[in-house]
């Protein structure tokens, strides 16, 4: 979705191009709705609900709700 001819060089700086912008936001976006099974739960979330819920249990972790954080690894 992103190529070489998607990149602007600068010197020694490098940015996307507004095409180039459009095709990463639009594979982030296809990534995020993107379905998997929560480690932890075993059931299924986008990627959206598992930042949300990684979120959480670091949260608890650090209030002593809970004692041992558990990541979420992808492939």
């Amino acid at each position: 979705m992103v190529g070489l001819d998607d990149f602007i060089q600068a010197g020694p700086a490098v940015a996307l191009t507004p095409k180039g912008r459009k095709g990463f936001l639009r594979a982030y976006e296809q990534r995020m709705d993107t379905l998997v099974t929560h480690p932890l739960f075993g059931y299924r979330v986008n990627y959206r609900r598992v930042l949300e819920i990684q979120t959480r249990l670091l949260g608890r972790v650090v209030s002593g709700e809970i004692h041992r954080y558990v990541g979420f690894e992808t492939r």
